[in-house]
C-alpha cells in the first residue's frame, strides 16, 4: 500500500477522507469520527509497504487525507416531508414496512415522492439505496445523525441512511 493507492482508491469510490495506518492498511469515509483526537504528524512514522519513503500511520494511528470531494449532508426538506433524525432500524424490526424500489438509486427527494404517491406519512432511507415507507413510525430508537453516513446512490452529495440506520422524513401535509 501507498498513500497515492491509497488516496486514488478512496477518490475514485467517491469518499472524501482516506486513511492509512500500520504501514499497509487503507480506509475510506465520509466523515472523521467525532471522537478521533489530532495527535502529532510524526507519531504517524511508520513506512508505507508499497513506498517506504512514506509514512502511512503507525499502531493505533491513522494519517488522513480529504481529497476535496464534496462531503454528502442529510438534506433538511424533501417537499413536503422533514428530516427527523437519525434511526436504528433492522430486517427483523423494521422501523417503517413497506419498501418502493428504485432500480437506479434513490435519494430524499424521490424517495418522499414515492411515499406520498402512496398515501404514506413516513419515508425513510437506508443503506445508501433503500428507501422504506409507513404510516406510523415502529421502535423509534433516534441515533446521533452522524451515524446516518451514506452517500445516496441517486445523489452522492446527500445521506440515505447507513446499514441499520434509517434517515427517516416526515410529511407536513399529513396529520
Amino acid at each position: 500500500m501507498s498513500r497515492s493507492l491509497c488516496t486514488l482508491t478512496c477518490a475514485h469510490r467517491d469518499f472524501s477522507y482516506a486513511g492509512l495506518e500500520f504501514g499497509k492498511e487503507c480506509y475510506c469515509g465520509y466523515l472523521l469520527n467525532p471522537a478521533a483526537t489530532l495527535t502529532s504528524d510524526a507519531e504517524c512514522n511508520m513506512p508505507c509497504a508499497g513506498n517506504p519513503e512514506e509514512d502511512c500511520g503507525a499502531a493505533d494511528r491513522i494519517s488522513v487525507y480529504y481529497n476535496g470531494n464534496p462531503l454528502p449532508t442529510i438534506q433538511p426538506t424533501a417537499g413536503t416531508f422533514s428530516y427527523t433524525g437519525c434511526y436504528t432500524d433492522s430486517v427483523s424490526n423494521r422501523v417503517l414496512p413497506f419498501r418502493a424500489d428504485f432500480p437506479f438509486g434513490t435519494d430524499p427527494d424521490r424517495c418522499t415522492a414515492a411515499c406520498k404517491t402512496s398515501g404514506y406519512k413516513y419515508a425513510g432511507l437506508e443503506f445508501g439505496s433503500e428507501c422504506w415507507c409507513g404510516d406510523s413510525v415502529a421502535l423509534e430508537i433516534r441515533q446521533p445523525d452522524d451515524e446516518c453516513y451514506m452517500r445516496c446512490q441517486g445523489s452522492v452529495l446527500q445521506i440515505c441512511g447507513a446499514p441499520d440506520r434509517l434517515t427517516l422524513y416526515e410529511d407536513n401535509d399529513v396529520q
